[in-house]
């Protein structure tokens, strides 16, 4: 029997052919994307591919909705298949999905079009009215999942169900699960209000909030507008669903557990993911709340947040993909070049800034990799713009240890900088030796006690569960020397195989890949035998949840959270905030809003630098600008690129 097989996925011409691709990088790992198709290796352990080579046959998924959402013919039930026989020897490997999708579709929306009078009438003939309401909450719950995610779903209950396991996500698997989780909360949150007001008869909804705002008249408006109808169709929903709350509607701990069982029914979630992720959502909105609260929240005027990308660093680790390559141990008259270019870039834009910055980041990269001339000169130039004293929270991410120095913190400190990263990623030096990073458990320790010493309110420190040779009580010895250092915020990460990393280029047999990591026993055999299938089941799921339960039991409070496409298991990424007092944990002030509104594509982003990405949001429109990805494109295109950018500058401050 042979240990490999090809998994083909056909398109059949349907646009959805990025979502089921996403369901099959959960089970096989990174895979082989051409126009029309999808090829992954199946691993030795795969019921699928042990069926299908007892047939000698390659197996075939064939997507039957195409771009027009409807049958392109009616094959066999997918459960029939795969009943045909338990050991699934006699099972064809022919994958059929999306067979029932249209029907489904169709019955959601007939069921969601209705007359409210026909509606109210029958609910009032009914003697057990709670059951009525919960099942008609359910129903409207159920139609959050639309085509793609149908689709998703199922196929991951399928290859649940051939492989005999399950994810911890379940068939989430998008990069924002707060975003889902919030989702299932407002829809709720907004039809409850709906009913209560049709069943009294009234036509507007209001006084639901203690404080009125411009906000709550701006929701109130809209909800209004759903209830003065006479009927209630799918657009309504749509609307229903993505109708954002004012953010103190976001703290009823009764809906949050709803969601959680909810978020369990819908996408499959373990229990674990379903709390921690409706925990860090709520979280989230206090967090977002509090900021309203500060004095940038309260002036008039769009807001924003400040990226300034730093693309240098001493090396480059086997895991990371953000440093370009002309980056990586840059000259200081390259680094000169670019900080000249970058305050050129920064001059010629932030005049043109009409509204309130809430957040200013400066990332990379490593932004300590810069030499103390080149730091003092860029941080100097911004302590000159108008507004920059006013910005409520300045980030710094230091990163390396062996790139801080107390003279740089000190520069970092007087320039008004209030967070700051330092970012060991493990304590165990022997990874680090085969990461490439030489920073280790002194260096942090040095490096913590001049942050201290600079009074820094709030450290971030970053964890990577999941790194080569690392098994649990690695992990978890991280986390505690972590801990012992008392930072502000912790946050763990999953390690992801990024495509320009490499760790990613190992894993593809690339030839760009540098001999000093292609010759290293350990990271080659990582990447090359890493298995999806087993690393669910393996120690690292179990190994995440009690780092974050530690946490917890700590103080700490996840805050933000966000997932990648290529992390082993499919895990997450989660901040946690370490909170004092009553009010820190009602307020979350300690945490790092721009993660947070990073996180959210409600929230307008200016870049500058090199790497740096842009987006505008407005009435739900985002538009995005990228700089270039190298140092000399940036130092070449700079101009080019601050005039088109300048467009969308003013459009967004202009647009009402």
């Amino acid at each position: 029997m042979s240990n490999r097989l090809n998994l083909q996925l056909e398109l059949l011409g349907h646009q959805e052919f990025y979502n089921l691709q996403d369901i099959l990088r959960l089970f096989y790992g990174i895979s082989t994307i051409n126009e029309t198709s999808l090829n992954v290796d199946l691993p030795a352990n795969s019921r699928l591919l042990q069926s299908a080579a007892a047939q000698n046959e390659k197996v075939v998924i064939i997507s039957q909705v195409n771009a027009g959402r409807e049958n392109l013919s009616s094959p066999t039930c997918l459960t029939e298949i795969l009943f045909q026989n338990e050991t699934f020897k006699q099972v064809s490997t022919v994958l059929k999905i999306g067979d029932k999708i249209s029907e489904k579709l169709q019955a959601q929306k007939k069921e969601l079009n209705f007359q409210w009078p026909e509606l109210i009438n029958y609910y009032e003939q009914q003697k057990n009215k709670a059951l009525i309401e919960q099942e008609i909450e359910q129903h409207l719950l159920f139609n959050l999942l639309q085509v793609s995610r149908l689709l998703k779903k199922q196929l991951y209950d399928l290859l649940c169900l051939i492989e005999n396991l399950r994810f911890p996500w379940g068939s989430l698997t998008g990069i924002r699960p707060t975003y889902i989780a919030g989702e299932i909360y407002q829809t709720i949150y907004n039809w409850r209000h709906l009913w209560q007001a049709k069943l009294q008869g009234k036509k507007s909804v209001s006084g639901l909030f203690a404080e009125e705002n411009e906000r709550t008249k701006e929701y109130y408006m809209q909800l209004s507008t759903l209830c003065n109808k006479p009927d209630f169709t799918e657009s309504d929903f749509k609307q229903l669903s993505s109708l954002r709350l004012p953010l103190k509607a976001y703290n009823d701990s009764k809906l949050w557990q709803l969601t959680e069982k909810y978020l369990q029914v819908i996408y499959n979630l373990s229990s674990d993911k379903a709390a921690l992720v409706t925990l860090t959502a709520c979280n989230e909105n206090r967090l977002l709340e509090s900021s309203l609260q500060k004095s940038y929240g309260r002036h008039e005027g769009k807001q924003l947040s400040v990226y300034i990308g730093i693309p240098f660093c001493f090396t480059r680790c086997a895991y990371c993909s953000f440093a370009p390559r002309d980056g990586i141990k840059a000259e200081t008259k390259l680094i000169t070049d670019y900080i000249t270019s970058l305050i050129e870039e920064i001059s010629r834009l932030w005049p043109l800034i009409n509204g309130n910055i809430q957040t200013l980041y400066i990332g990379g990269g490593t932004p300590s990799a810069l030499d103390e001339n080149n730091l003092k000169r860029l941080l100097e130039f911004l302590q000159t713009l108008p507004n920059f004293q006013n910005i409520a929270e300045k980030t710094f991410e230091a990163g390396r240890a062996d790139t801080i120095t107390a003279a740089k913190l000190k520069i970092v400190r007087q320039a008004g900088f209030n967070h700051i990263c330092v970012n060991p990623q493990t304590f165990n030096p022997e990874t680090l030796k085969h990461l490439g990073r030489p920073a280790y458990a002194d260096d942090i320790l040095q490096v913590m006690q001049l942050v201290k010493a600079e009074k820094f309110p709030v450290c971030n420190m970053d964890l990577i569960f999941g790194l080569p040779g690392e098994k649990a009580q690695d992990m978890l010895h991280s986390l505690d020397c972590a801990m012992k250092l008392n930072p502000e915020n912790i946050t763990i990460h999953t390690l992801a195989f990024k495509r320009k990393s490499w760790l990613g280029q190992l894993r593809q047999a690339e030839k760009s890949v540098p001999d000093n990591i292609r010759n290293d026993s350990l990271l080659r055999t990582f990447a090359g035998n890493l298995n999806q299938l087993e690393f669910v089941q393996s120690e690292l799921h179990k190994t995440l949840t009690t780092a974050q339960n530690t946490l917890i039991r700590a103080g700490y409070l996840p805050y933000y959270m966000y997932r990648q496409k290529d992390a082993v298991s499919a895990l997450e990424n989660t901040g946690f905030a370490k909170i004092r007092s009553a009010a820190e944990a009602e307020s979350l002030v300690m945490g790092n809003l721009y993660n947070v509104l990073m996180m959210l594509d409600q929230t307008s982003v200016l870049g500058f630098g090199c790497c740096a990405m842009s987006k505008f949001v407005s009435n739900g429109k985002v538009e995005r600008f990228s700089n270039a990805r190298s140092v000399a494109s940036y130092l070449a295109n700079s101009r080019e690129h601050s005039c088109e950018k300048a467009v969308l500058l003013q459009k967004f401050f202009q647009h009402d």
